[in-house]
């Protein structure tokens, strides 16, 4: 049986109340030469004061210089030298293999660098200390290592490196809490102090892994030959966007004769027809080795799909595959950028969808698939169900299909824009029923929202874009900058002043109906720049229809506190190499719970606000059918059960019953694999033999240690869990000698199917008694890490996560793809074919993706340099 079907009767919604954070929702437009008081709020809660503005974060402090007295090196290149010679010595190359539950004690080690708690002190002054303090220093130091101490992060600003300081050397790291120090400290301990370092290790119980120079380390060691001058220089190529045709430009030629000094000239260089072939070759290698990580990967292989049209408007399917290879890491791979020619029905896409996942060896190892709301991704996916049931697969419609979540957000947000307008007259009318009576500055404030002022915003930018508007915008601001005229709202003992402020030399933006976040973005910046448009405008008559008023201001910042809750949430699981499925039904209650916060605070957009979340609602009653959310949550120790026990008691069986059934499925899996490849009189298994018999030593004590970085459950609003496999109603799948071919077991299919169930509950029983991590111990860890540490006693749960975890919340990866591709596909290429297209691309990504590591929990990591910028993501 399919654990990902779907039953009958659908888990009742629940709706989880939550604490909001407070934001700002209106905002008087300050006058360079004013004071902005503290705003009165009116009878009926329409306007309210501004909680703050973007303010910008300090400057990153140049790192102090570290200079080392060559005597100092000179001893340091000595014990280098003398500790790798005693490592060569003592130790032989163990035989490679991954063995899931000591391979999760070493990741859980890494993830919480003991190693570099150990060698760093915490320390808020990141200069030079003077001679007296660098000896107090060393007194403590040198007594902190005779003393227990805990290996944490320390909680200062910076911290510093004792070992440099035996050497007169003072070295500091800006101690960031979010992450990505510790890569620094390991490199500097290893080039710096490597025997020091080996032996703290040692006294630890840590086991360092090998550090390489880094990314940056560029220089290739092998010799020139024709044949690796033509795959280096397809390489570049191919990963660049570069022309083929760029081997004949003189420019190039020349550059080449230069470099090669006599020893290779002009004619060394591969014409462009050699290098056509070598692309296409190179992307057929790329090509095998996606199909042996295929074939080689413990879980199921799950995709995302997307449409893009290029300049010449043809048309092209993106297909990617998540999963876990079989080293345990997430991967990402583009297998696939096929022309669609002739009609996009879901039946023809579901065809060339098919034929791709017959070409990798997907079919039976297929998993879920993220598609966007497009009308015909239902037939699609009925076809493929179809496709599927004719080679004997379990499939379903809905129980397979993930919806990508950016793309509904944005489809609520559009819904919300599109109700401004009718959102004002709702509210006066509703208003004039109950007998009130509107202020002048009410309805000042219903006339600026009818006029939908987002698209007055959009005509604004459009217009001051144009040639010399666009240079006299920037220069209103270099001169505004130079004589002190930009004010920004400050709010001190409880009323807004205004303080001058340095405006970034930015232009405006436009934004489009299909990107994600793209009004806010616009929204956000017209606000920004808003004191030098203004003056802009005024200085130049011609420009006075496209002025915007202080009121249509004031509407604007209340319509983007609305779409920043959006934002916040979409930009969460924008991401492709980091679970993030498990947060997608918390976060879509979420942003209804914070929306219907508003709705309280900001009446005059209720209706607006309602018609986005309907359209969350209409998406999550679809969404609920599938049962992979549900597994999904339940993997996540941050989340797990108690959500719906909390919220919907009655409902936690059938959430437990989906999640023994992913069980069940995986331990006949397993079976079968057995059976497939079990000799006539097979020998009895040896289970001590199948798994690692103990944790490493040290896990107790470094599962506590870190930062918390897990998301607040305050997040997480209430749970929808999927219709699906019921404890009163829908039994568990019952397994038969039909469903497990070649079965030779001594048992019955009776007792075998009792037998399986019997074994998934018990292990269900030791899943449900994990306790909930503390926020330290989750730092820097990875959902598969935490369960591959528990492998040994939880396989079934640990081949779930497997399956699961890699699923895509989003089709970023997609829409990634496709803002690279119009790169390859540009106006100076458009005569390329389709099949070298693709061969461009399958090649490209996996240049580009080689050398790159798999994120972790932290899943706002990769968004706190994006969230003051303007990325947005594009999608058709």
């Amino acid at each position: 049986a399919n654990p990902y079907s779907v039953g009958n009767t659908r888990l009742r919604t629940g709706i989880h109340s939550m604490q909001p954070s407070p934001t700002g929702t209106s905002l008087a437009t300050p006058d360079s030469h004013q004071v902005v008081q503290s705003a009165a709020a009116s009878s009926n809660g329409l306007k309210r004061q501004a909680q703050n503005t973007g303010l910008y974060p300090p400057r990153k402090r140049s790192k102090p210089s570290n200079s080392t007295p060559p005597i100092v090196q000179d001893r340091n290149r000595s014990l280098q030298c003398l500790e790798s010679s005693k490592l060569a010595a003592a130790t032989i190359p163990a035989a490679y293999h991954v063995d899931d539950q000591s391979e999760g004690s070493r990741r859980i080690q890494r993830a919480h660098a003991i190693d570099c708690w150990y060698f760093t002190i915490g320390t808020n002054n990141p200069k030079r200390p003077s001679n007296g303090e660098m000896q107090s220093f060393r007194v403590s130091d040198q007594a902190r290592f005779k003393q227990p101490f805990e290996l944490v992060r320390p909680n200062t600003t910076y911290l510093r490196c004792p070992e440099c300081l035996k050497f007169d050397s003072w070295k500091v790291w800006k101690n960031n809490l979010g992450g990505g120090v510790s890569s620094d400290i390991r490199k500097h301990m290893y080039t710096k102090h490597r025997a020091a370092y080996f032996a703290a290790c040692k006294r630890i119980g840590y086991n360092p892994e090998r550090l390489d120079e880094g990314d940056e380390n560029d220089d290739i060691c092998e010799p020139v030959t024709p044949e690796g001058i033509l795959r280096h220089l397809t390489e570049w190529f191919a990963a660049d966007d570069i022309s083929f045709n760029m081997v004949s430009h003189r420019g190039f030629r020349r550059f080449f004769s230069y470099i090669g000094q006599g020893r290779l000239t002009t004619k060394d260089i591969p014409d462009r027809h050699s290098v056509a072939s070598m692309a296409e070759k190179l992307s057929t290698e790329a090509k095998e080795r996606i199909k042996r990580e295929i074939r080689d990967s413990p879980g199921r292989i799950n995709c995302t799909s997307d449409l893009w049209s290029d300049d010449s408007q043809r048309s092209f399917m993106c297909i990617t595959t998540h999963f876990y290879n079989k080293d345990r890491q997430m991967v990402n791979c583009l297998i696939a950028f096929r022309v669609v020619e002739g009609t996009h029905a879901g039946a023809h896409l579901a065809e060339i969808f098919f034929e791709t996942l017959d070409e990798f060896g997907i079919v039976s190892k297929l998993g879920l698939i993220t598609l966007d709301n497009a009308s015909n991704n239902d037939t699609f996916m009925a076809q493929l169900e179809v496709y599927m049931a004719a080679r004997g697969m379990d499939f379903d419609r809905h129980g397979n299909r993930l919806r990508c979540f950016p793309h509904v957000i944005n489809l609520a947000v559009q819904d919300i824009l599109a109700a401004l307008a009718d959102s004002a007259v709702e509210f006066q009318r509703t208003e004039e029923s109950k007998g009130s009576t509107l202020t002048d500055e009410v309805v000042a404030y219903l006339n600026a929202l009818s006029t939908s002022p987002h698209d007055r915003v959009r005509r604004t930018a459009a217009a001051l874009r144009f040639g010399q508007r666009r240079q006299g915008l920037q220069n209103t601001i270099n001169e505004g900058n130079q004589n002190g005229l930009f004010r920004q709202p400050k709010l001190v003992d409880g009323l807004w002043i205004t303080e001058e402020f340095i405006m970034s030399p930015l232009q405006l933006i436009l934004d489009c109906p299909t990107r994600w976040s793209s009004t806010y973005y616009m929204i956000n910046r017209f606000l920004y720049l808003y004191p030098a448009v203004t003056r802009y405008i005024a200085s130049i008559p011609s420009l006075a229809e496209y002025t915007i008023t202080h009121r249509d201001f004031e509407v604007l910042y209340d319509i983007k506190t609305v779409l920043s809750l959006a934002h916040r949430v979409q930009e969460l699981l924008s991401s492709d190499k980091t679970p993030t499925l498990s947060y997608a039904l918390p976060l879509y209650h979420a942003l209804i719970d914070q929306w219907r916060h508003l709705q309280s605070t900001l009446p005059a957009l209720s209706h607006a606000i309602g018609a986005g979340i309907k359209k969350i609602e209409d998406y999550i009653a679809r969404v609920r059918l599938s049962p992979a959310y549900v597994v999904a949550m339940a993997l996540n120790p941050s989340i797990g059960y108690r959500w719906i026990d909390e919220n919907l008691p009655t409902e936690s069986g059938r959430a437990r019953d989906i999640m023994k059934a992913h069980m069940l499925r995986c331990l006949e899996d397993q079976q079968r694999e057995l059976n497939r490849f079990m000799p006539s009189n097979p020998a009895p298994l040896n289970k001590a033999k199948t798994a690692t018999t103990r944790l490493n030593q040290g896990y107790a004590s470094v599962l506590t240690a870190g930062v918390d970085i897990r998301p607040s459950s305050s997040i997480f609003s209430s749970f929808a869990a999927p219709a699906s496999l019921q404890s009163n109603h829908t039994p568990l799948p019952q397994i038969t000698s039909k469903t497990i071919p070649g079965d030779r077991s001594t048992h019955s299919s009776a007792q075998l199917s009792r037998l399986n169930e019997a074994t998934v509950e018990l292990e269900h029983q030791k899943f449900e008694r994990i306790g909930v991590p503390t926020p330290k111990g989750m730092e820097g860890l990875g959902l598969l890490d935490f369960w591959m540490a528990k492998s040994l006693e939880l396989p079934l749960v640990f081949k779930v996560a497997l399956n699961v975890l890699p699923a895509q919340a989003s089709s970023v990866s997609s829409e990634r793809v496709f803002s690279s591709s119009k790169f390859t596909c540009s106006q100076y290429r458009n005569r390329i074919s389709a099949p070298k297209v693709e061969a461009l691309q399958i090649l490209k990504h996996a240049l580009r993706n080689r050398a790159t590591e798999p994120e972790t929990l932290d899943l706002m990591a990769h968004h706190v340099d994006e969230l003051l910028g303007d990325t947005v993501i594009s999608t058709d």
